[in-house]
């Protein structure tokens, strides 16, 4: 799937490194005998929808969450069968897109970065 390093810059100050997108996707899946939806999400960057939608298929979490009659799944992504998937920046409010665009720029970090779970509310930016 490749390292990246996302950054959130001024409008037109993007770089134009290569055609990647940054997309959410919302994957869904079962295990028999549980009465649950149970779900991944994940963000992903790729050049198309297509793309994106395929190296959420390569994921231990979709190849082991579905059996026959309950199939892995990413819910409402135009067509296909996706929980959700969509490009992120088509998903941010217009006063947003109209002050920044996303850069997305290869990267050799060897570690991830830490998962804070919380809110912040897109007003607040």
């Amino acid at each position: 799937m490749g390292s990246y390093s996302l950054k959130v810059v001024p409008k037109g100050d993007v770089v134009e490194t290569n055609v990647n997108k940054l997309f959410f996707i919302n994957l869904g899946g079962y295990k028999p005998g549980e009465f649950d939806e149970l779900h991944y999400k994940m963000l992903l960057v790729a050049d198309t929808m297509a793309d994106a939608s395929r190296l959420a298929k390569e994921t231990t979490f979709y190849k082991h969450t579905g059996f026959e009659g309950a199939v892995s799944h990413i819910d409402d992504k135009y067509g296909v069968d996706v929980d959700d998937a969509f490009e992120i920046a088509d998903v941010l409010p217009e006063h947003m897109k109209s002050r920044f665009d996303i850069q997305i720029e290869p990267t050799t970090l060897l570690f991830e970065d830490e998962l804070h779970l919380g809110y912040l509310p897109l007003s607040k930016v």
